[in-house]
């Protein structure tokens, strides 16, 4: 078995409203987020009156955050919605106990991400056109009053950071430009003792220093740089400078939130800008943030040298936008200018096609390269994951211990063992669904560092893989390989998380004390075990001669038409009066009511070789004379006939069918069946131990497995099996199911041995889950009822699967479903026969036939 995994930056999402806080907030989250490796493209998602501004939703699944750190105070029902969508390693409310503190908005995190300080080791690397030299980075001393534009679109050190000053074993890497007034420089006492600090003591000199001096690096776009992320391509937002106009809570959330929407071969610039509009009334600013513009920031537009920049609010007036525009445009004619005014918040949001087309990234890479993804061999049911860095810390190994700080996320996808893909060259993998967690059955909560390590949660990702956290030199957890019944098992029982007060609602009422294989899931479990698996039984059971042939022996839980009107024409002949009176009346219904059902269940013992080739015959030409033979049939007609004994010893391995002779007893009249593996010359009678000679001439009889018959006649199977069919064939990585349970929701039932549910059939395709009520035809159907039980559960989607053609009564049923299941965030689906599901072909299933993936 094989299973890969990758490193990335942790993903944090921050959940905000415009409370009288709101500035404090944005500005503790955006010097956090340069603290942090990866944290320039973390997600700012606003909150209007309790609720997620329209757009940020998609975008925030999308984003799949490993944290969510809330400064809004969410209800339990917020967070358990959050905890079934999204499935956060945590999800944290943030707790303001004192205003005064200037650490009072900071992030609390449970674990320390690794620092964006990481990447200067890479950087102070140099490259073909330069040496190595240590990276300027900007710091400020802890007593001045910063700069807000620098503050927004660079970030301090000091602010980002929790050990000031930088050290001095830093130096051959790193080395600050400090901010800090005349007042300091001139106490001693006051000043760091970072040795070779370039001290700036004025605003404008420190604006005048970023616009010429190519080798200052900001902490916003070390934490940008080589961060593997998702490249969202917007065509509003993606192919300018984009500097935004405004000192609102919405131009806030604005420029933070455009920045994800750039280009990642634009990481390590500065391609988004804040500006307060008040400083735009002063010309030496203007002047200086063009030269920012002209110096910093390299955007072309198609094959020429300038670059396209728009100028954007939400909160200045257009009139005054326009006049803005107008003046940058005049004193730089280089680049092209346009502005765009009363912007809304959901206006930065992509759209659903963008987030659709998006795809992870790093540092400019079109794609994920297989070099990503590290490999690990093993071959027990656990294994330790190889602890893989990333690029920052692999650069980063002989240098100080601070570089390596923090942790990290990696994910892990491994292959399953049982593997239904219907592609002989396709290995299905593990994708894990988020509505019913499985991660624990994978991994439990673990010590990063040992015992004095932060407690970490191991997640599911959007694309279904387990994502666990990492750190330098850190102690990573096994990973466990469950069975399918026992990951649903665990999926099925209370959830893992302690809920928070208030949570005591339907909502939260999913678990089942205990889920136990009905006697119709042993059936099923067995039978697909004899068949190989979903695809073998699909070609087995689902073609159409061999349909027909088993439903001749009895494998069906259907009467035919012609059956149901002989039986009904003898009851009208024992019963002329049409009246049952009389005691012996009663017994003569009785009595032709029995013969008629033994009649039916044992109509047919065996299949006759002679009958089956006869059959087969009429088959095949009954085929081609419905479809136009691409070639002359006398060439392969031959081959054709011959697949019949082929597909027979084939269906022999599997013990669906048995080989062997049914003689007939002249002494005591008693049908005896020899398999294959008993005739001798002579056999004896298992009655009355009478002895004849073996046949010769007799063709070979053929037995259907009594199992199969019986969970073909009495438990509907070939529903099931259509039904798998169906749903494995929409399956592109990964695919397993739990077969027909029942469910207890308490003790008390379990010791009872009397179940308060059952479902027919649990499917995970791709990370999506399917709760299935399968039916033969639409009759019995108890609607309700199911969606009670989806309720409960709470699958992605509520599936009834009639195997029947669609009709207009199915279509009611469907609809009073999706009715039932309306506001719970389940989708209604109905799946019926389609032409095209029983193969009606003349190449007959001989377990030989394999589909592979070209491309």
């Amino acid at each position: 078995m094989k299973a890969f995994t990758r490193p990335r930056p942790i993903r944090i999402a921050f959940l905000v409203e415009e409370s009288e806080d709101w500035k404090a907030t944005i500005d503790a989250v955006i010097a956090n987020c340069y603290g942090r490796w990866g944290g320039r493209f973390s997600l700012i998602v606003p909150y209007v009156e309790g609720q997620i501004v329209s757009g940020f939703d998609a975008w925030l699944e999308s984003y799949d955050p490993d944290v969510i750190y809330s400064y809004v105070q969410l209800t339990a029902k917020q967070q358990a919605e959050l905890r079934e969508r999204l499935s956060p390693s945590f999800i944290i409310i943030h707790k303001v106990h004192d205003r005064g503190r200037l650490d009072a908005f900071h992030p609390r995190l449970p674990v320390a991400a690794l620092g964006s300080l990481a990447i200067t080791v890479a950087a102070s690397q140099g490259g073909q056109m330069f040496g190595p030299n240590p990276i300027r980075i900007l710091d400020c001393h802890p007593g001045v009053s910063l700069p807000r534009f620098v503050q927004d679109n660079f970030g301090f050190y000091q602010l980002s950071h929790d050990a000031w000053p930088i050290a001095a074993d830093m130096q051959p890497f790193v080395q600050p430009l400090l901010f800090a007034t005349a007042e300091i420089v001139a106490d001693k006492r006051m000043l760091p003792r970072t040795v070779g600090s370039d001290i700036i003591t004025d605003h404008s000199a420190l604006l005048d220093r970023i616009g010429t001096d190519r080798t200052m690096m900001g902490l916003a776009s070390l934490s940008a740089w080589q961060a593997p992320r998702l490249e969202i391509r917007s065509r509003k937002w993606g192919d300018q400078i984009i500097v935004v106009v405004g000192n609102y809570f919405a131009d806030h959330v604005i420029f933070w939130n455009a920045r994800s929407l750039q280009p990642a071969w634009l990481d390590s610039g500065f391609v988004t800008l804040k500006v307060d509009p008040s400083s735009l009334e002063d010309a030496t600013f203007v002047a200086q943030l063009q030269k920012i513009i002209k110096n910093r920031i390299s955007m072309p537009v198609g094959n020429q040298s300038n670059a396209s920049i728009k100028l954007v609010s939400a909160s200045v007036p257009a009139d005054q936008l326009a006049a803005l525009c107008e003046r940058f445009a005049l004193a730089d004619r280089l680049n092209a200018y346009e502005y765009t005014a009363g912007l809304l918040l959901a206006d930065v949001c992509p759209s659903e096609r963008e987030l659709e087309q998006a795809y992870e990234t790093t540092d400019g890479a079109a794609f994920f390269q297989s070099g990503d993804w590290h490999e690990m061999d093993f071959s027990s049911s656990s294994f330790k994951p190889l602890l893989v860095s990333p690029i920052p810390v692999r650069n980063a190994s002989a240098s100080p211990s601070v570089f390596k700080k923090g942790a990290w996320i990696q994910e892990i996808d491994i292959e399953r063992e049982v593997n239904h893909s219907n592609l002989s060259n396709v290995n299905h993998h593990w994708r894990l669904p988020r509505r019913l967690s499985m991660t624990d059955a994978f991994c439990k909560p673990y010590q990063i560092r040992g015992r004095a390590g932060e407690m970490c949660m191991p997640r599911t990702t959007g694309g279904g893989i387990l994502a666990i956290f990492s750190a330098y030199e850190a102690t990573l957890p096994e990973i466990k390989l469950p069975s399918d019944e026992n990951v649903f098992r665990l999926a099925l029982s209370p959830p893992r998380f302690p809920l928070p007060e208030g949570s005591e609602t339907s909502f939260f009422q999913r678990g089942a004390f205990d889920v136990r294989p009905s006697d119709k899931g042993r059936y099923l479990k067995a039978l697909m075990r004899m068949a190989n698996g979903v695809t073998r039984a699909r070609e087995i059971f689902l073609h159409g001669f061999w349909k027909h042939q088993f439903e001749m022996v009895g494998a069906t839980t259907s009467v035919s038409e012609a059956r149901t009107t002989d039986v009904v024409n003898k009851l009208r002949k024992k019963l002329k009066s049409g009246l049952l009176e009389t005691d012996d009346q009663w017994d003569r219904l009785a009595t032709l009511v029995l013969a008629e059902a033994r009649a039916e269940r044992f109509s047919r013992r065996y299949l006759r070789f002679d009958e089956l080739t006869t059959s087969f015959d009429t088959y095949r030409n009954n085929f081609w004379s419905k479809n136009e033979p691409g070639t002359p049939r006398e060439e392969w007609e031959g081959d054709e006939k011959r697949s019949l004994g082929v597909s027979i010893q084939y269906l022999c391995t599997r013990e669906i069918l048995h080989q062997g002779v049914e003689w007939l007893c002249r002494k005591c009249n008693n049908n005896n069946w020899v398999s294959i593996d008993d005739i001798k010359k002579r056999m004896a009678c298992e009655v009355c131990d009478a002895s004849q000679v073996a046949p010769v001439a007799d063709p070979w009889h053929f037995r259907l497995n009594n199992f199969v018959r019986d969970g073909m006649r009495e438990h509907g199977l070939l529903a099931h099996i259509w039904c798998l069919a169906r749903l494995e064939g929409t399956a592109k990585v990964s695919f397993f199911f739990l077969e027909p349970h029942e469910l207890f929701w308490s003790d008390e039932s379990a010791d009872r041995e009397q179940p308060d549910s059952e479902l027919d059939l649990l499917a995970v395709s791709d990370g999506v889950v399917r709760l299935c009520e399968i039916k033969t035809s639409n009759k019995g159907i108890d609607i309700k009822k199911f969606a009670e039980l989806a309720v409960r559960l709470r699958p992605d989607i509520a599936t009834l699967a009639v195997m029947e053609p669609k009709s207009a009564a199915l279509e009611k049923i469907h609809q009073t479903l999706t009715q039932l299941l309306e506001g719970t965030g389940i989708a209604a689906e109905l799946i019926t026969l389609n032409p095209g599901d029983i193969d009606d072909g003349p190449n007959l299933p001989t377990g030989r036939t394999f589909r592979v993936r070209i491309f």
